[in-house]
């Protein structure tokens, strides 16, 4: 049987496709660059880090803690304590990094689309799986009241959940990661700083300090 030609991961130049497509393409690519840093969990283990519980502990204890805003005021959340900010653009492709001392991350990206609806965004999400090559099964739920898609998928050497929802045409994706073992730990602990995540600016919130160096 011929073999099919190998398909490039290469995107076109920004003037053959439009934002609207980009957007739609960015929600596969997500979970391909999950995939790249569960490959390098192979090498990026903490040499020294707290107890994973008494690390959890310390996020639930600092959710009323300052929050992060992003700088085009498309989100804020509760930065969760302890954890490293890594702010752009060396936090490409997501427009903020959360990572903990024990390699679980925590990533937000918000884009552009031409809709408001839940089943618009799953069908762009089932279409971007689709042409990646990669099968989560999303699932609607409610997230802070509101419709959403929460995916959560096994890699080889970490679990990721995914949670996407559309307010007011932007479209906000979160991606967290964790190694696989401690998911079950972190689960809830993420929804709680989840709890936190509000779409837009708010004139109260206080930016968490950024690490603006670029470390692996």
């Amino acid at each position: 049987m011929k073999t099919p030609p190998r398909r490039s991961l290469r995107p076109d130049p920004p003037s053959s496709r439009p934002v609207l497509k980009l957007a739609l393409v960015m929600l596969g690519l997500l979970l391909l660059v999950a995939l790249l840093v569960d490959l390098g969990r192979l090498i990026r283990r903490p040499v020294a880090a707290p107890d994973v519980r008494t690390e959890l502990a310390a996020v639930t204890r600092g959710l009323q803690g300052p929050r992060y805003t992003d700088p085009q005021g498309r989100f804020s959340l509760v930065a969760p304590a302890g954890w490293q900010v890594i702010a752009p653009p060396n936090c490409q492709p997501y427009h903020v990094t959360f990572r903990s001392p024990n390699s679980a991350d925590l990533n937000i990206m918000v884009t552009p689309v031409a809709y408001n609806d839940l089943p618009s965004l799953m069908k762009e999400i089932e279409a971007s799986e689709r042409s990646a090559g990669i099968a989560t099964h999303p699932e609607a739920f409610f997230f802070q009241g509101q419709p959403a898609v929460r995916r959560i998928a096994k890699l080889t050497q970490s679990k990721v959940l995914c949670v996407d929802f559309v307010r007011e045409g932007l479209a906000h994706h979160v991606l967290a990661s964790t190694p696989p073992e401690w998911f079950d730990l972190y689960y809830p602990v993420l929804l709680d700083v989840l709890k936190t995540y509000q779409p837009g600016p708010l004139s109260e919130s206080v930016p968490a300090k950024a690490d603006t160096t670029d470390k692996p």
